[in-house]
């Protein structure tokens, strides 16, 4: 018991007790460390604010001069850390060492004696060749407040080297076993330096500060002998309250020491809650929660932080470890670790840091930002974008793509009708014209079929291409028809395959192609078939409208051949075949010579006319020369196939050709890509759609780490949306490119849903 009167028994709040204060309490932290020192073991004492760390170096130094050791205390922050560079800072540690010693050297003249040695070599050479010269006696250094390098401008690293460095000695120089050091203050090792192997705390012995026990703190009862009831009881009650967190005891025994009615332990509670808990911003001087708050809220990590937080409230107590999170959650003074458990340090903080006030603090998922690190989203990226790969891959996406890749080519400008080209169609009214004896193929009658022709060629077409099967011989009493069908202008159709149609017999091997098309599993028409290995019975390899194209184009002088990669070229066009797994195709059959066939977006394709209106005095001749003119049926009355197309602009679903018109899209595309420019349909190799994918699937991500709301990510993920339609349009009308649009698209909102579905599940299993 002190000698203290009770009416002069005076508890401090804050600050440091001096080593004659009745209310100092020793604790089992006094004795490790005085014991450590006193047979020269390195020390530190790494522990929250306001956990008596100041009070325990003075009562360990005066405990320590009293057994002839010569002690000084470093405080780092009395240094300054604003705007100081290496050599104040270094320099401002000598001082404090000539003051805390007494040393008889003059610091400015010795360090101009130094000048050729850094500010580290010059601490060094000091503690050599200054401190353990003047001093023969122990040596203990208390180097207080040691976070405070933390917000130097310059690396410290070398300062902690350099402690590590004199513990070294201790094997080669004798002198430096008198020389002991103890690191005080708020951070972790880690913190302060990350060479494991220059760091000093993997050599000194880590000091623990716990808070008050009730066998510890008899003295704090003598303050309570007149004001309570049950001193004892009361002074559980107060170390319930407190946790034994040395600030709050001292605060609450003083503010029983205050109230003028005696203090019962039941009476304890209600104090506590008016004076401290509640309305505590108004009740906190000094200064002890808000210290708490504002370490916590101005973290790095505030955010891990309030959620490992939020996680020791919701279960009581979590397993403890040893990572930044935990430690820097225990520095703020928080919790604390119990039986390897992380806990809530005492009621009052409980009450004061509950779960309304963090779930204040934690942004709700319609405020929070950048919550999930972008490591996430890039690792989340990654996986999207392989799922997406992998299902395109098995051909999950490919309807979707087609149908997307459909609207694109009917949303294109239009073109204009092709110059080049004159359609002349068979009508039911030309049939109907005939005589009924007269009546041939396809019902167009040898006559007629002769007249045509012959009112065609003296237009001077360049070509005229019969889209018509004409199997039956011309008869030989038909010679001029006969004559018409080897002209060098004249081409015909034949269909390969089993059964197929052959060509008229008096059709050259090179003036015959066939009109055979592959259409999609959806029963729609975007391929062109230009060649095949087998065409028999057709005489020829090659497709009717490459015949055509290629004899229009020859008249230009620009031939047509092979690349050396065995690519079709006409000219400098090159045409790239279709593979079996080909952009949004999956597993197609991609036998032959096959390209994207690029409807030219006119309607119609071509001008018009009917056999009638050719064979009448009305017929403009200007119409055919120099034309490729294509003969063939379009009224619906023929009941001849019709083919689902994506032609057309703005149709909004496909639309139906017959084969005359298709043939005409197809001559159209190749003369087009030659004369005019007009880009093939092409697309990305696999890596490169890889890519494309990946790239937005991470800004799907980076849309949900940006955008602070539910509604904001929506609007974010239409805005990019918007963005990859636009891109794939413009690159598709521009230049003929066509990028994987559905898949990017899937990739985005998947990251960017799944991203936020991750983040308010986290959300919502740590509040």
């Amino acid at each position: 018991m002190s000698n203290v009167p009770h009416s002069e028994y005076k508890y401090q709040i804050g600050g440091s007790l001096p080593p004659n204060a009745p209310t100092y309490i020793e604790r089992e932290a006094d004795f490790d460390l005085y014991n450590a020192l006193l047979v020269g073991e390195y020390c530190y004492v790494l522990n929250s604010r306001q956990m008596g760390k100041s009070s325990l170096r003075i009562h360990t130094m005066f405990k320590l001069h009293e057994q002839g050791m010569c002690c000084a205390e470093i405080e780092l922050s009395g240094i300054g850390s604003q705007q100081i560079t290496p050599q104040q800072w270094y320099g401002g540690i000598i001082q404090e060492l000539i003051s805390g010693f007494e040393l008889k050297v003059n610091r400015r003249n010795w360090q101009r004696e130094q000048n050729d040695l850094s500010p580290i070599q010059r601490l060094g050479e000091f503690i050599e060749t200054i401190l353990l010269k003047q001093i023969d006696k122990k040596i203990i250094i208390f180097i207080d407040e040691i976070d405070s390098v933390l917000s130097l401008s310059f690396s410290t690293d070398e300062f902690f080297a350099l402690i590590r460095n004199c513990y070294d000695k201790r094997a080669t120089k004798p002198e430096y076993r008198r020389l002991s050091f103890v690191l005080l203050g708020v951070a972790t090792p880690s913190d302060l330096i990350k060479d494991e192997f220059a760091t000093p705390f993997n050599i000194g012995r880590a000091i623990e500060l716990k808070g008050f026990q009730f066998h510890e703190s008899a003295a704090l009862i003598e303050g309570l002998l007149d004001k309570v009831s049950h001193p004892e009881a009361v002074l559980k009650e107060i170390l319930y309250w407190s946790g034994g967190q040395p600030f709050l005891t001292q605060k609450i025994c003083w503010l029983i020491s205050q109230e003028p009615e005696i203090q019962t332990p039941e009476s304890i509670g209600q104090l506590v809650r008016s004076r401290i808990i509640n309305d505590w911003e108004s009740y906190d001087q000094p200064e002890h929660l808000r210290t708490i708050h504002d370490r916590i809220l101005r973290s790095r990590s505030q955010q891990k932080l309030l959620h490992l937080y939020l996680l020791i409230l919701k279960r009581g107590k979590i397993p403890a470890k040893n990572n930044c999170e935990h430690l820097e959650l225990r520095l703020s003074g928080l919790v604390h670790q119990q039986q390897g458990q992380l806990v809530v340090k005492n009621p009052i903080y409980q009450a004061v840091f509950n779960r309304h006030w963090v779930n204040q603090q934690i942004p709700t998922p319609e405020t929070r930002v950048n919550f999930l690190p972008i490591k996430a989203v890039t690792v989340a990226s990654l996986l999207v974008t392989c799922l997406t790969v992998g299902m395109r891959t098995l051909g999950f996406l490919q309807s979707w793509e087609l149908q997307a890749y459909d609207q694109l080519m009917q949303l294109r400008p239009n073109e204009g009708k092709d110059e080049r080209l004159l359609l002349v169609t068979i009508t039911e009214q030309d049939v109907q014209s005939q005589p009924v004896t007269e009546r041939g193929a396809a019902s167009l009658s040898e006559r007629s079929l002769t007249q045509l022709l012959a009112k065609l060629e003296r237009s001077q077409p360049r070509a005229i291409g019969l889209d018509i099967y004409r199997e039956i011989p011309v008869s030989a009493k038909n010679k001029d028809l006969a004559i018409a069908l080897k002209n060098s202008s004249f081409f015909a159709i034949c269909k390969y395959g089993n059964p197929g149609v052959a060509a008229p017999k008096e059709v050259s091997n090179n003036h015959q192609g066939f009109n055979n098309v592959v259409i999609d599993f959806d029963d729609v028409l975007r391929r062109h078939l230009l060649a095949v290995s087998n065409a028999k019975p057709c005489q020829n390899s090659y497709a009717f409208s490459w015949q055509l194209a290629t004899h229009y184009l020859l008249q230009e002088k620009i031939k047509s051949g092979f690349t050396s990669e065995s690519y079709l070229r006409i000219g400098q066009t090159v045409f790239k075949t279709l593979e079996r797994n080909t952009s949004f195709y999956h597993n197609i059959n991609a036998s032959g010579y096959q390209i994207l066939l690029n409807y030219r977006a006119a309607e119609p394709i071509a001008e018009k006319v009917t056999m009638q209106e050719v064979l009448s005095d009305r017929f403009n001749p200007d119409l055919a020369k120099d034309r490729i003119v294509l003969i063939g049926t379009t009224d619906p009355s023929f009941n001849d196939h019709r083919w689902r197309t994506i032609s057309g602009r703005g149709q909004g679903s496909v639309r139906s050709l017959t084969g005359l018109e298709i043939q005409a899209h197809m001559v159209s595309q190749l003369l087009s890509s030659v004369l005019d420019r007009r880009p093939l349909i092409w697309w990305l190799s696999k890596p490169l759609e890889v890519l494309w994918i990946g790239f937005w699937s991470f800004v799907g991500g980076l849309v949900a780490w940006s955008f602070r709301s539910p509604a904001s990510i929506l609007l974010g993920e239409a805005i990019a949306v918007t963005v990859l339609y636009g891109s794939c349009w413009s690159l598709l009308v521009l230049q003929g490119g066509w990028l994987p649009l559905v898949p990017s698209a899937f990739a985005l909102m998947v990251t960017a849903s799944g991203l936020v579905i991750i983040d308010t599940l986290r959300y919502k299993t740590n509040s």
